[in-house]
């Protein structure tokens, strides 16, 4: 996994194919690292999409080395353009946070909002996560509220 991770945008940014990751490393970093691929023989898909492919198809190293992606990127926002730092924002908290709810991996979960939260509040923690409440509270509040997925927090 810690090859596929180094190599998630190789075949994408390069001129490496799925085959010759394969024949360098193994045939399972280059399934890694064709799952991680927004773009498809179809067209380019949405990270929400490509998350939701890896989760129907239970690739969760897979998703779990997408989640790590993200937790970079996310740390990265500071050199990024305002519109772009909110929408990575956006799909971060949509997204990648039910994701890893539903994988069960609260760490990430928090460590992902966390970082959201500090780059939206200017580093002034306004709302806390609360590591007992994920984003995947119960299917009585999604229904309720018929909205997405959100958490339970508590201001301080």
């Amino acid at each position: 996994m810690l090859q596929a991770a180094l190599l998630h945008d190789t075949i994408e940014d390069t001129e490496l194919t799925e085959e010759i990751v394969a024949e360098i490393f193994e045939p399972k970093v280059a399934r890694h690292v064709e799952g991680l691929m927004r773009i498809k023989p179809y067209g380019k898909i949405t990270a929400k999409e490509s998350l939701n492919l890896l989760i129907q198809q239970k690739r969760y190293n897979t998703a779990l080395i997408k989640l790590f992606d993200r937790i970079h990127n996310v740390q990265t926002l500071g050199v990024k353009s305002l519109e772009k730092a909110q929408k990575i924002i956006e799909e971060t908290i949509t997204d990648f946070l039910v994701v890893a709810a539903h994988l069960e991996i609260h760490s990430i979960e928090e460590k992902l909002f966390n970082i959201c939260n500090e780059f939206i509040n200017g580093n002034k923690t306004i709302i806390k996560f609360d590591a007992h409440c994920s984003f995947l509270n119960s299917q009585s509040d999604v229904t309720r509220n018929n909205s997405l997925l959100l958490p339970r927090y508590h201001n301080h």
